[in-house]
């Protein structure tokens, strides 16, 4: 299989299975634990989804190139893919987000306490746990042709 082919089968696959787990993150991960009303939070999920993929396809498509362009060695080992394809998702994540909605927003503006946590659960960790979970499943058979 060339790199150009399985940089387009990743990129696909990442930008399309990867913001569905972030969506699935922030709905029960974050929202949903925290809300009183379950009815009410559950009603807003169509337009959290679409967010979600508004938001995180790009991130989750670069993520995807590189995770296809890394080195025989290192893509060939499960550690260090998970870990490369986490870290990027992450650091993506935070710089789209920081030039969606500007450094101040993001990063500075820190007007509570536990509001740089919030910060991270809701931009970082999902683009995290979308990379990771995407470098374990992607190089199973998400491919259109047989591998060499």
């Amino acid at each position: 299989m060339t790199l150009t082919y399985r940089a387009l089968c990743h990129a696909f696959w990442f930008s399309l299975i990867g913001p569905i787990i972030g969506f699935l993150y922030i709905a029960f991960g974050v929202m949903l634990p925290g809300s009183e009303d379950k009815a009410t939070t559950v009603s807003f999920f169509p337009i959290l989804f679409f967010i979600s993929y508004a938001f995180g396809v790009l991130p989750a498509l670069f993520t995807g190139i590189g995770a296809a362009c890394l080195p025989a060695r290192h893509y060939g080992s499960r550690l260090r893919r998970t870990a490369f394809c986490a870290l990027l998702g992450a650091v993506l994540a935070l710089l789209f987000f920081t030039a969606v909605f500007g450094v101040q927003d993001v990063l500075i503006g820190t007007d509570r306490p536990g509001s740089l946590f919030h910060r991270f659960a809701l931009y970082v960790a999902p683009g995290m746990l979308s990379g990771a979970v995407m470098a374990l499943i992607t190089p199973k058979g998400f491919y259109f042709a047989d591998r060499p």
